[in-house]
């Protein structure tokens, strides 16, 4: 078997533990550790169905580039907005962490299944996973979004927030969609670069957005002045 899929599943997972640890250092004592951990599981098993599903409807066409936000938004709500989650405080926190682990699994086997059937050159394929750590923060800051509605007392609120999500997911998979033209060809390695690490600073400022304006709604609100959020 070859173990380039299972090495990158180990370092996108070894990624997303360390973005954890750097997230939520400052809310010890502010989540149930076992929540914690169920949340980050049902995120693997839901970014691995996920995958499974999109790759074999890959033939979707431009239509993929509505119905996979969709469909990944729906699977994480699905999880965010179980009973035990429905109107905590914490819940946006879980959220973040479904998210993230949606996307350590997604993300690697997304892009090497994706490089396997373009039969990508080595060199890219390794840029695409370093860029891919966009995708990932991405994740994890809309699970935050679809938790903040999931908090919410107004039912109705979490629909809002899912439909946000999927806009927010629109930039991604159109770029991807535009991706798929220019694989393979190696003049346009330069704008694969560009368009790569453009969708790195996407993901990089929603999660800074979201752990720095919605996360912190979790702590006290002393708390959140000390912190000075």
């Amino acid at each position: 078997m070859n173990p380039l899929p299972q090495g990158t599943i180990l370092v996108g997972v070894m990624v997303v533990l360390a973005i954890l640890w750097l997230t939520l250092k400052r809310y010890e004592g502010y989540f149930v550790e076992k929540k914690l951990f169920i949340s980050l599981i049902a995120g693997f098993a839901t970014g691995f169905i996920i995958l499974i599903l999109e790759f074999n409807t890959l033939g979707a066409g431009i239509f993929f580039i509505i119905l996979f936000p969709a469909v990944e938004q729906f699977a994480k709500m699905i999880i965010i907005n179980m009973r035990t989650f429905q109107e905590k405080k914490d819940t946006p926190l879980y959220g973040l962490v479904v998210g993230l682990g949606f996307g350590a699994i997604y993300m690697p086997l997304y892009t090497i299944m994706t490089a396997t059937t373009i039969q990508l050159e080595q060199t890219l394929l390794f840029i695409a996973l370093i860029f891919g750590v966009g995708v990932m923060l991405f994740h994890g800051a809309t699970g935050c979004i679809i938790g903040y509605g999931a908090a919410s007392a107004d039912h109705s609120k979490i629909w809002r927030m899912l439909l946000l999500v999927i806009l927010l997911g629109l930039p991604i998979t159109t770029l991807e969609f535009g991706l798929s033209f220019l694989w393979g060809t190696p003049e346009n390695n330069i704008l694969i670069l560009l368009l790569k690490g453009g969708e790195l600073l996407y993901g990089v400022l929603l999660y800074w957005y979201v752990t720095t304006k919605i996360l912190p709604s979790i702590l006290p609100r002393s708390k959140r002045k000390k912190m000075g959020v």
